[in-house]
This record gives C-alpha cells, sequence and structure tokens, in this order.
C-alpha cells in the first residue's frame, strides 16, 4: 500500500521545527541564522496547520493540498520554534539580510524595509 505523499512533508517539518530550536547558533544582525535558526520551506501540503490542529487535541484528517512558503524559526526573544508564513517581499528581505546578492525593480527598497520590519516583529530576525 503506497503511503501519502504528504508524509515526508510531515516529517520534514517536524524535524525542522526541532532543529531550530535546539541548533547551537545565536542569530545576529550580521547573520540571522538561514539554515539554521531560520529555514526556509516550499510545501505543496498545509502540514504546519495539520500539526497546529493535532497538538490542539483535534483529529485533522490529511493536510490540505496548498503549495506555499514557510519559515520555520527560533523566536529572537523566546527561543521557541514557530512557522510563518511569508510574502514574497519577506523572502527578499530575508535574503539581503542573509547576504544574498538581490535585484529589484527601482523603488522596492521602501517595500523591503517594510518587509524586514515585519520578520523583526515577528521574532524571525534579530
Amino acid at each position: 500500500m503506497p503511503l501519502p505523499a504528504y508524509l515526508e512533508e510531515l516529517a520534514d517539518y517536524e524535524y525542522t521545527e526541532w532543529l531550530v530550536g535546539v541548533i547551537n547558533f545565536e542569530p545576529s544582525r550580521a547573520d540571522p541564522g538561514l539554515g539554521r535558526t531560520v529555514c526556509v520551506r516550499h510545501y505543496a501540503y498545509d502540514v504546519q496547520s495539520f500539526v497546529t490542529a493535532f497538538r490542539c487535541g483535534e483529529a485533522p484528517s490529511a493536510p490540505v493540498e496548498r503549495p506555499h512558503a514557510l519559515l520555520v524559526y527560533r523566536h529572537a526573544h523566546t527561543q521557541r520554534a514557530h512557522a510563518f508564513y511569508p510574502t514574497p517581499l519577506g523572502l527578499a528581505a530575508l535574503a539581503r539580510r542573509a547576504g544574498r546578492e538581490l535585484t529589484l525593480p527601482h523603488g522596492m527598497d521602501a517595500s523591503l524595509d517594510d518587509a524586514e520590519r515585519e520578520l523583526e516583529r515577528q521574532g524571525i530576525l534579530p
């Protein structure tokens, strides 16, 4: 009997959530911990909502198929693992903070700054 397609993503989400919570790394403004305390995932199924419902005592059926990007991160203040659905600008702001080269359309700097401040408010970036 074949296994459901979402099981691999579910295992990856649980492992990533555990990893960001235990890795011995202190993020800084110069190094936000991309790939260590902040992990970007692209899932085909909404495994985060499935896990949240399960942890709240619900008995959810299979995760809904919904392709999306997800940040799994250790909150800069509480040090607990969290998940966040970023916007494309949020992903670009994270890449910029991590020192990645970006080519943006003219006039996008202010929007990118706003997205970066949102990531800071969420505790994703220090």
